[in-house]
Formats: C-alpha cells, sequence, structure tokens
C-alpha cells in the first residue's frame, strides 16, 4: 500500500483500484498522523513522508491516465 521514497511508479497494478488507493492511503495518514515509523512494502523504512510520497505519486499517475 505505501510506496518507498525511490518508487516513481506505482509497481504492478493490475489488481489495483486506483481511484480508491490514494484515498486509502490519505485516511491512513488522517487516523495515524503522528506516526513515527511508516514501513513500505519495499525499501527503507521512514516517517509519514512515506505516506504523503505515495499519495503524491498516486495522483499524479491517475492526472496522467485522465488526460
Amino acid at each position: 500500500m505505501i510506496k518507498s521514497l525511490d518508487s516513481k511508479n506505482a509497481g504492478y497494478t493490475a489488481d489495483a483500484d486506483m481511484q480508491k488507493w490514494p484515498r486509502s492511503v490519505e485516511k491512513v495518514l488522517a487516523r495515524y498522523k503522528d506516526v513515527k515509523i511508516v514501513v513500505p512494502g519495499h525499501g527503507n523504512y521512514g516517517d509519514t513522508g512515506l505516506i504523503k510520497h505515495t499519495i503524491e505519486l498516486l495522483d499524479k499517475i491517475n492526472n496522467q491516465s485522465a488526460k
């Protein structure tokens, strides 16, 4: 669900709901806004920057596919 800071794309998305994924991640951020450690599916752990990066990455991908 959460991408590493090194991620430049969403990876395999054939089974993903690309419209709901960023909203789901936003809900996680809202619920756990004070979290100190975030562990992505792959890559190094970090802080809420990983969650924000995931949202931005997915929004960018969704905006490009909408064109």
